[in-house]
């Protein structure tokens, strides 16, 4: 059993240089084809599309709110 450390990872000046789990080895994750910018940017993209939703209905949610206050 291989132990992890982090001195194997620090070592490399790469930022795509990680450990892989499957081969046990030290290596660079997007050659290996463990990180895939593409579908990270695609998550990146969702995930700041939905949390601009969410912003987007609470405003409009809370200006309701308070129309409806101040109305009465």
């Amino acid at each position: 059993m291989r132990v992890l450390t982090w001195e194997g990872i620090l070592s490399c000046d790469n930022i795509k240089y990680g450990y892989n789990v499957v081969t046990g080895k030290y290596e660079d994750l997007i050659t290996a084809g463990i990180i895939n910018p593409t579908k990270v940017s695609y998550i990146l993209k969702l995930q700041v599309l939905s949390t601009t939703a969410l912003v987007v209905m609470l405003l409009f949610v809370l200006d309701m709110h308070f129309y409806w206050l101040l109305s009465y």
